[in-house]
């Protein structure tokens, strides 16, 4: 008999842009085949140039819906016991969700389970910066690491109340995933299958980490919002954690000892190039010894052969002398 797959809901929030072709075409390849996937419509229009494939559904309310909205209207519409978030200009791998899928079911107490997301430019040529960290909920207290597209998550969250606050303009999706990480832990897939394009709509993106901390900084000022909301719901002993995950004494001592390595084969190549050098000098000397004796020699060779042709020629000249 065979066995049936999983159902997988993906709420696709878009605003009709051109690359949700693309987004589109990556479920569409997807190795894992049951899937339904909730086409939001944000723009408010009804997408009328979209058709609709046999397992996708548009959700449209007829206005404009932000993100958190967007996003809360498709997990209303969802059937499966799995769901993932697609945004309009992002893709996936066609084993993203068969990758996802596997590492929960074979690890039942997560919740969730998350890819290595790269980061493209907008034009989708890759780039050479990645989302890789691995799980921890500390960190995740401190900041986000994981692009939406690049986690499913299990269905039951969303009956022991998780939804994306509304109140929230960015960093929407940090929020959610810190609700989720009240009910079980992520586990990490260390395979790059998701794909982050820059550029969105989402004005989390920063010059500099810097810029995040900083006062008047759009990034700050949502993040002051998100941190206001939970930090309050947070032990000191969870506080102590978050505070831990910016000490970098380990990295630093790591460092000092790649650095004090690095250091300690410079010197031993350094003597071994000197020693080496003294070789070829040596070599050298040796070989200009040789080669003096030998042009020594070549040049008495040449002095006693010119002794002997000037002696020749007088004993011609003198011959000459008695013929004549």
């Amino acid at each position: 008999m065979t066995a049936v797959l999983p159902l997988v809901s993906i709420v696709v929030r878009t605003v009709g842009r051109p690359e949700l072709v693309e987004a589109l075409e990556s479920l569409a390849a997807q190795s894992h085949t049951n899937l339904e996937t909730i086409i939001v419509d944000a723009r408010g229009d009804g997408l009328p140039s979209l058709e609709l494939g046999s397992d996708q559904r548009l959700v449209s309310t007829g206005s404009p819906l932000s993100r958190p909205k967007a996003a809360n209207a498709g997990l209303s519409a969802v059937n499966g016991d799995f769901i993932m978030f697609l945004d309009d200009d992002d893709w996936v791998s066609e084993t993203h969700i068969e990758n996802l899928l596997h590492a929960l079911s074979n690890n039942p107490a997560a919740i969730a389970a998350y890819s290595n997301t790269q980061r493209t430019s907008a034009n989708g040529e890759l780039l050479d910066e990645f989302f890789s960290r691995e799980f921890d909920v500390a960190f995740l207290r401190r900041d986000n690491f994981m692009p939406i597209h690049s986690v499913l998550f299990r269905s039951r969250v969303l009956t022991a109340g998780c939804r994306v606050d509304e109140s929230l303009d960015i960093y929407e999706d940090w929020d959610f995933w810190l609700q989720v990480a009240e009910h079980g832990s992520f586990y990490h897939v260390d395979k790059v299958t998701a794909f982050y394009r820059a550029g969105g709509d989402s004005e989390t993106t920063v010059e500099t980490e810097r810029e995040k901390y900083e006062a008047k900084s759009l990034s700050a000022k949502w993040r002051e919002k998100v941190l206001g909301k939970w930090a309050p719901t947070w032990s000191p002993a969870e506080l102590n954690e978050v505070f831990g995950t910016f000490d970098s004494s380990d990295e630093i001592a790591d460092l000092h000892k790649h650095l004090r390595l690095s250091q300690e084969e410079y010197q031993a190549a350094l003597q071994q190039l000197g020693a080496e050098a003294e070789q070829a000098r040596r070599e050298l000397v040796a070989n200009f010894d040789k080669e003096r004796v030998e042009t020594e020699k070549f040049t008495r060779s040449l002095v006693r052969r010119v002794d002997e042709l000037r002696s020749d020629l007088e004993n011609l000249t003198e011959e000459n002398k008695n013929l004549s």
